[in-house]
């Protein structure tokens, strides 16, 4: 396998178009949040540790040198884009054997595996469920390289609040943190924290929400600090005032050429504006202010006062 690539953030920072801008390149291939749909491979591995054990670097290690997997929700995630390791129609065989197994529900998918140890092939994959595991991934995998991003805190809680609101996650919990889990938070924040426990624990779901961005991207952030040649950490706020350009630099980070194949991509999903939740078709200039629309003074004030002098704000004001 050649060396691996990781697309990394918080749910709803727009991970998914920024790793389908990177699929989007003829050599790569994109396996969708493995770490989610085979979550049992790592249900010990917890999460935002400071402590790296030998069982966790073996399953995270297992995860990614498993790379690819033949199955839907890894493999299924559109658009399709034609890829240089297979011909037309091994391409066409292949997005045929992935649209049967959603519509029949039996896994139709020809098997991938010869992929594997094919240096030509890019393995990459998405995760948003391992975001307080970036170090332990980075000890596990040395020749692994992380993309990280981070939105603005005021985009992610809407886009939090706006879902949940929807019925869009599996989990009804998503727009508020309980007390044991606001707890665990402030243990690792530990001397960076800049409230008491109590402020903390009495705080609002918005101060929460804001809480814990701030903690899984504080953590991130410090331990990509001792991986700089394998992290490149960039704002989503940024690559949507610049998507060609920010683009570019992320396939100069992963060691990809920038095809036309890319460029295409970009201009098609910013040119129009689907307000469907998981589409990557958005206006990014709309889909980065709509927090605008939803957040009042009050809580936008609140939310500063918990994350104000933090590497994460430094990154989210570039």
């Amino acid at each position: 396998m050649s060396s691996p690539l990781m697309c990394l953030g918080m749910p709803r920072s727009g991970t998914t178009w920024v790793a389908k801008i990177i699929d989007s390149h003829p050599d790569v291939f994109y396996n969708h949040e493995p770490d989610s749909v085979f979550c049992s491979r790592l249900s010990e591995v917890k999460l935002l540790t400071t402590e790296i054990k030998n069982n966790d670097i073996e399953a995270v290690s297992s995860l990614v040198r498993g790379l690819p997997y033949t199955h839907e929700k890894c493999l299924g995630k559109r658009p399709f884009f034609n890829k240089n390791y297979r011909s037309f129609i091994a391409e066409k065989l292949f997005q045929l054997s992935i649209i049967s197994t959603k519509a029949t529900g039996a896994n139709l998918i020809i098997p991938q595996d010869k992929y594997r140890q094919n240096d030509r092939v890019k393995q990459m994959f998405k995760s948003i469920e391992s975001m307080g595991r970036l170090n332990l991934f980075l000890h596990a995998v040395d020749d692994l390289k992380i993309l990280f991003i981070v939105r603005s805190v005021f985009g992610q809680i809407n886009s939090v609040i706006k879902g949940s609101s929807a019925g869009e996650f599996c989990d009804n919990q998503m727009n508020h943190v309980a007390q044991q889990e606001l707890k665990r938070f402030y243990d690792i924040h530990g001397e960076n924290n800049h409230h008491e426990l109590e402020k903390v624990l009495n705080y609002s779901p918005v101060e929460q929400l804001a809480y814990k961005w701030l903690v899984y991207n504080e953590k991130a952030l410090i331990d990509a600090e001792a991986f700089k040649e394998r992290v490149k950490v960039i704002s989503y706020d940024k690559l949507c005032d610049q998507p060609l350009e920010g683009a570019k630099e992320i396939f100069k980070f992963f060691d990809l050429s920038f095809d036309q194949q890319s460029a295409d991509f970009i201009k098609e999903s910013t040119s129009s504006h689907s307000d469907t939740f998981y589409s990557v078709n958005k206006d990014p200039k709309k889909a980065k202010a709509s927090w605008k629309k939803n957040l009042n003074d009050e809580q936008v004030e609140l939310i500063l006062e918990v994350v104000k002098g933090s590497r994460a704000q430094a990154v989210m004001q570039q």
